[in-house]
């Protein structure tokens, strides 16, 4: 837009305001003339400064929307340099950029199980909530499948059907606390033909099939509930997704009745913080009918 400016020597002439802050020659006097820097337009906030922002913030611990806010942060950042007499907002390119950079590392550390100070427990239970039900009675109870169960707070909840699929769990019946990767398994034992030992060390000897470092920690008899009876077995191994610790318990109901095995388990490291709970629930399961 041209701005008329006015020399000593008396000329009177037009400029455009792109020339804001510069020197110019009069046309008349050759003497130099400075354009006042306050007609300079105000430059505009880049729309990706402030689309990296709110992704930033709004996208906490989806991943994808704090990953999109740190492209959209270089994308102003980029803007703004090939055109910085036209667009703004460098620091709140800035401030995207670090912001979603550390909430998509803590977002990644929440799912690969590295704790910070307790603080990464609570982000595994925001993104694993929907994987959980947590309604009802502490008490499950499971007349047609044979067996009771009570859930060792309401931290605990039934998994549902994704969340056994990651877990590796048993499809038949998962307890699961996300915010600390602690889970107990009840599944139904079919032992055959083979004797209720030989059953039990098969299930011991087939962790050592799929993983390795297999150790046994501890192997006993549990004192006996009515006629059922029960054993424990506590072994460690590790798989490429870490090292564990799974306390597993075989119950049966006299020699030719049901039976199950009972399985609570959590990463190695944090198992001794998720040991009283795992065995509260393991300690409360009963058989029915007996």
């Amino acid at each position: 837009m041209p701005v008329a400016l006015s020399c000593s020597c008396g000329a009177r002439f037009d400029v455009e305001d792109s020339f804001a802050g510069q020197e110019l020659l009069c046309p008349q006097c050759q003497n130099p003339l400075p354009v006042p820097a306050h007609l300079r337009r105000a430059a505009r906030t880049s729309g990706y400064a402030i689309a990296s922002v709110i992704l930033a913030l709004v996208g906490a611990f989806t991943l994808i929307g704090t990953l999109v806010a740190v492209l959209c942060g270089l994308g102003a950042l980029v803007s703004i340099r090939r055109r910085k007499d036209e667009l703004a907002g460098r620091g709140l390119a800035l401030f995207g950029i670090v912001a979603g950079t550390l909430l998509t590392g803590l977002t990644v550390f929440a799912l690969s199980g590295v704790e910070v100070f307790g603080f990464m427990d609570d982000v595994r239970a925001r993104l694993q909530a929907d994987y959980v039900d947590r309604s009802g009675p502490l008490e499950i109870s499971r007349p047609t499948d044979g067996f009771v169960i009570t859930r060792p707070s309401y931290l605990w909840g039934l998994a549902g059907a994704s969340l056994r699929q990651k877990s590796g769990g048993s499809s038949f019946f998962l307890l699961a606390d996300p915010s600390r990767g602690a889970f107990i398994d009840v599944q139904p034992a079919r032992p055959g033909a083979q004797s209720w030992q030989a059953y039990q060390d098969g299930v011991i000897d087939a962790y050592a099939h799929s993983r390795t470092g297999l150790r046994v920690r501890d192997r006993r008899r549990l004192p006996a509930a009515g006629n059922v009876e029960a054993n424990e077995v506590q072994i460690e191994y590790t798989t490429h997704g870490g090292s564990f610790t799974h306390l597993v318990r075989f119950y049966r109901v006299g020699p030719r009745g049901a039976a199950f095995v009972v399985t609570g388990w959590a990463p190695l490291r944090r198992f001794p913080r998720v040991e009283a709970d795992i065995r509260k629930g393991l300690d409360s399961f009963r058989i029915l009918g007996n």
